[in-house]
């Protein structure tokens, strides 16, 4: 991967993600995109929150993963007021990591 000119990752696709995401990653669809995302934005147990297409993916801390994120991180949303969200856990994929190594950049 390359970012600003710099390259900040490479090897094999499979080996970047696998090496750079360790984290939890939920896909979020909601009718309230723009919503949602800020509202995962502030919530402390979010790394990072973005859009990925029509949907929303959130990266979440590994501590606050627990058994169920994917039903704990719908409950979240449902209880601040996104009755319709539908949240999967889903492999990161490479534009997840680019966003990702992206952000430490930045850091």
């Amino acid at each position: 991967f390359i970012s600003r000119g710099r390259l900040i990752a490479e090897g094999a696709p499979h080996d970047i993600r696998r090496a750079l995401i360790t984290e939890q990653v939920v896909e979020v669809s909601v009718g309230d995109v723009d919503g949602a995302l800020q509202w995962l934005e502030r919530a402390p147990w979010v790394e990072e929150a973005y859009l990925s297409g029509a949907r929303l993916h959130a990266v979440l801390q590994p501590a606050w993963a627990g058994e169920d994120p994917a039903g704990t991180v719908a409950a979240q949303l449902r209880s601040a007021g996104f009755t319709d969200a539908v949240v999967v856990i889903v492999e990161a994929t490479l534009e997840d990591v680019f966003v990702n190594l992206v952000a430490r950049q930045e850091q």
